[in-house]
């Protein structure tokens, strides 16, 4: 596996990120696996399984950046701001 891929990042994101958490001071909202439904309304969040969590943050976030043209010691910082700050934030970044 690819070091700085996506495959071999993914877990430890979702590792960080957690499970289901609906708390009313966050401002995200309902969130599993990081995926909040603030920032993603179309999607289901409280039935998202790990697999729907992978693809959405393959498509949404990694892909969404470009990820796999950016030089490796730059992916993991560039993903990880992706989620937290928003793909547009990550892009005028990078």
């Amino acid at each position: 596996m690819i070091p700085y891929s996506f495959n071999a990042l993914i877990e430890g994101l979702l590792g960080r990120e957690g499970g289901y958490v609906n708390h009313p001071a966050d401002r995200g909202g309902e969130t599993n696996f990081g995926i909040s439904s603030r920032a993603n309304p179309d999607i289901d969040v409280a039935n998202l399984t790990k697999e729907q969590a992978k693809q959405i943050y393959k498509q949404r976030y990694w892909d969404a950046i470009n990820a796999d043209s950016l030089p490796e010691n730059v992916r993991e910082i560039a993903f990880d701001t992706a989620v937290n700050h928003g793909v547009g934030y990550a892009n005028d970044l990078l």
